[in-house]
């Protein structure tokens, strides 16, 4: 199945299976102290209710890496995608480009869903470099999607039918401060009791479990409303 996704940019057409499992989402949205944009990207889940989706982003803010690691060529070689840095940088505002790619591999590879916006950097770049628009993936669209997502439009690049979730993180040389939010519709947040009221959620998302969720949250400083 295609899936057609619309951006600033263009439209951009994603190859995949749409329509199966519980399908939820989580939008990551990364900022420095100043305000500047890090990342903004989505994680999918394909059966991501219940407590699937809570436990994963717990799990992905306790071991976050540091700006030292994500900023450095431990992870990939940050001289060999010049033209997406320089796209990210210059045409989306992404202060740290090479932190920002960094990031949505490791997340990506450590998260027990996936990165929403498949991306394969070689062909990005080469399609970049040779001002090739693929009709469906690895280009400027993609990038788009997948480096500036925020609450205002990120539901519009996901499949869902059971709920999202918002991390909300100012980043120094580590995580300073995080927020986690809920919501079925992205433009009214709300509590994780109410996410919890739903049928789907109920029986695993219950008052104990909700409890003990927002204990350990707490003890890493993580608001939770």
């Amino acid at each position: 199945l295609i899936k057609a996704y619309k951006t600033n940019s263009s439209l951009v057409l994603i190859k995949g299976v749409f329509g199966m499992g519980e399908r939820t989402q989580l939008l990551i949205q990364v900022k420095d102290k100043k305000d500047n944009l890090l990342i903004g990207t989505v994680l999918h889940y394909q059966w991501g209710y219940g407590r699937t989706m809570l436990m994963d982003a717990l799990n992905l803010i306790i071991n976050f890496p540091w700006h030292y690691d994500l900023d450095s060529n431990n992870i990939m070689d940050h001289n060999n995608y010049p033209e997406i840095d320089t796209f990210l940088k210059n045409n989306l505002n992404i202060k740290f480009p090479v932190l920002a790619r960094n990031l949505y591999s490791w997340l990506g590879n450590t998260s027990s869903g996936c990165n929403n916006i498949p991306l394969d950097f070689d062909k990005t770049e080469y399609n970049l470099k040779n001002q090739i628009e693929s009709p469906y993936q690895n280009n400027i669209s993609s990038l788009e999607l997948a480096f500036h997502a925020n609450q205002n439009d990120f539901a519009n690049q996901c499949d869902n039918n059971d709920g999202y979730m918002i991390a909300d993180i100012i980043f120094d040389r580590y995580i300073e401060k995080c927020e986690f939010k809920f919501c079925y519709n992205p433009i009214q947040l709300i509590s994780l009791e109410s996410y919890s009221n739903d049928v789907k959620q109920s029986h695993f998302l219950n008052l104990k479990f909700i409890s003990a969720y927002k204990t350990i949250c707490k003890s890493y400083d993580i608001k939770v409303d």
